[in-house]
């Protein structure tokens, strides 16, 4: 915490963007992008240091083995993850729940869609080694099974509302979604007895948020914001729907693949 505190000092001298970058971060991108890359990498770094130097553990426990397999999974994940939440979106659209733009879409360059895609497979692999391998883990080791789950899927939810710019009812249901898909992640790592299915399923879920996010390729009526989750795609009825559908489909699958 002291680190992440210094690194937010360091931006706030470097870049000089003001209290306000934590008040309204889509104001200060950088800055926002910037505290957000180096507090990640902080708690990672952290994380894996007293992984293996404090309790004496190789880091192939925190889900990274079956190396073999990981492209495979990774790419199974992404699929399932793009395709479910895409075609959420879609159905959104279709419905006059959202308003999808055209024009946009084909002022998007490709480049930035490549961008997309990396900034996705960061976020998704840093957070699920950290909060599906050594959050998980740890709890694991006190705890049970379930309460380990929940525990990390919880801190993983709260860690996204450390935000001065939004008050509890524009939360509920956004962490509600969030601690839900945590504790799909949270399964299907120790389900595969890796991260590497977790990752795949976040960077895709995270690069169709992130498309539509950066490129503003949907408007949010505010009438239907309860239903769609108003910007945060898990965190209506129809989201909370598609993380439980998604499960469903994946608990099946890996049933039929191990029987």
């Amino acid at each position: 915490m002291l680190a992440s505190a210094a690194w937010c000092v360091v931006l706030l001298i470097l870049l000089r963007p003001g209290l306000e970058a934590f008040r309204e971060p889509a104001r200060f991108p950088l800055a926002h992008n910037l505290y957000l890359v180096g507090t990640y990498l902080i708690l990672l770094g952290g994380a894996l240091w007293t992984w293996r130097n404090m309790q004496g553990e190789s880091l192939r426990a925190l889900g990274l083995a079956g190396e073999g397999l990981a492209l495979a999974r990774v790419a199974l994940g992404a699929l399932v993850g793009v395709v479910s939440l895409g075609a959420l979106l879609a159905s959104e659209v279709a419905a006059g729940l959202l308003e999808w733009s055209a024009a946009a879409w084909a002022a998007t360059p490709g480049g930035s869609i490549a961008a997309v895609v990396g900034t996705a497979l960061f976020f998704a692999a840093s957070e699920e080694l950290l909060f599906r391998g050594f959050v998980l883990q740890t709890l694991r080791r006190g705890f049970d099974t379930s309460i380990a789950m929940a525990g990390s899927a919880w801190l993983y939810a709260l860690v996204h509302f450390l935000r001065f710019d939004l008050v509890w009812h524009q939360v509920v249901l956004p962490f509600t979604g969030l601690f839900l898909a945590g504790l799909l992640l949270a399964w299907a790592a120790l389900r595969t007895r890796s991260i590497w299915l977790s990752v795949g399923l976040h960077s895709g879920w995270v690069t169709i948020f992130l498309l539509a996010d950066r490129f503003k390729l949907l408007t949010y009526p505010p009438a239907t914001n309860w239903l769609t989750g108003g910007g945060y795609p898990l965190g209506g009825p129809l989201g909370l729907a598609l993380v439980l559908l998604v499960w469903a489909g994946l608990a099946l699958a890996l049933r039929e693949r191990h029987a």
